[in-house]
């Protein structure tokens, strides 16, 4: 078991999670201040490893995508 951080989450590889999926062009159109899907992007990844969310202003998506 591994060591808790101070939040209380346990560290984890994201490819234990999810996979991604290089590639998709993401439209304009469909971005907004709400939504059901955070749009996550080279931004929000720390070069050390982590993520990081940008609060209120963070973009989420709102279209269909594969």
């Amino acid at each position: 078991m591994q060591p808790q951080s101070k939040r209380g989450w346990e560290p984890a590889k994201l490819g234990e999670y999810f996979q991604i999926k290089h590639g998709f062009a993401f439209k304009g159109e469909y971005f907004a201040g709400t939504g059901p899907y955070v749009l996550l992007t080279a931004g929000n990844f720390d070069e050390k490893g982590g993520l990081r969310l940008k609060g209120e202003k963070e973009k989420y998506y709102t279209g269909a995508f594969p």
